[in-house]
């Protein structure tokens, strides 16, 4: 596992854009600095540890301005967003709800095409990472790390033009360590955001509001019927109920059996 003092981004002063270890010259000369401090980064570029950004000794450079901020998880959300930006397409999740134990089906996995992307704002009183224009809906996307959380506020404010779109980037560390080679991480981290099935999941669907208005009263079901076993993926656990992970606290690894 990489690890989280192990930074697998760094921002190129040249056109100050995130970029991969693997994409700049080796050691001192990577062009890049810290955003938080802007201390000079080293391309670290061995040949037996993971390759990552370390910040150049504060005894060596001249350049540090303030105590640093910036985390491997800030490192991961920061080139997060600038994917966003560039894509010009992704693929949204399947989403559903439950009635009982019936499962009510709201939308099928599905290739959008993005109009526009804003990074960093408010809707009402619900802050966003992103926020994807597609025709006349609006998709706002929120980053989950160890060290940050959804941030989900009050949902009553989206209407059926808006969905709300989590994407947990909390297995990252693992991703890099045994998916990716040589410092490609921008790659496999945007395959993650664009398609993943895993990771990405509505907290909000435009079509909840269409489906709040119908009539969804569940069969007369006795007891045994209602109750559903879960299996959370992140601590393995088990249990009847609600799709909320006792133990994490979250519905994102949860699976019904």
């Amino acid at each position: 596992m990489i690890g989280f003092n192990k930074i697998p981004f760094g921002l190129r002063v040249e056109d100050e854009q995130f970029v991969d270890v693997a994409n700049v010259p080796r050691g001192k000369q990577s062009g890049c600095i810290c955003p938080s401090c802007k201390t000079p980064l080293f391309a670290r570029q061995g040949e037996i540890n993971v390759w990552h950004f370390a910040h150049a000794s504060k005894g060596v450079s001249e350049n540090t301005v303030k105590e640093c901020e910036y985390s491997f998880w800030v490192s991961v959300v920061s080139m997060a967003k600038q994917i966003c930006l560039e894509i010009s397409e992704m693929i949204t999740p399947v989403y559903y709800l439950f009635n009982g134990n019936e499962k009510i089906w709201l939308a099928k996995e599905s290739h959008i095409a993005i109009d526009s992307t804003a990074i960093e704002g408010y809707y009402g009183n619900q802050y966003y990472d992103v926020l994807f224009t597609v025709g006349d809906y609006s998709i706002l996307v929120i980053f989950v790390t160890p060290e940050k959380d959804n941030y989900i506020r009050d949902v009553s404010l989206y209407s059926d033009k808006t969905g709300l779109l989590v994407i947990d980037l909390s297995y990252a560390s693992c991703w890099f360590h045994n998916e990716v080679r040589h410092g490609e991480y921008k790659s496999f981290l945007k395959k993650q955001i664009i398609e993943s099935s895993e990771i990405r999941q509505w907290k909000f669907h435009p079509r909840e509001k269409i489906v709040a208005n119908l009539d969804l009263s569940p069969f007369p079901l006795d007891d045994k019927h209602r109750e559903v076993l879960y299996h959370c993926r992140k601590c393995s656990s088990h249990w009847y109920g609600s799709h909320f992970c006792p133990v994490c606290s979250t519905y994102l690894f949860s699976r019904e059996l």
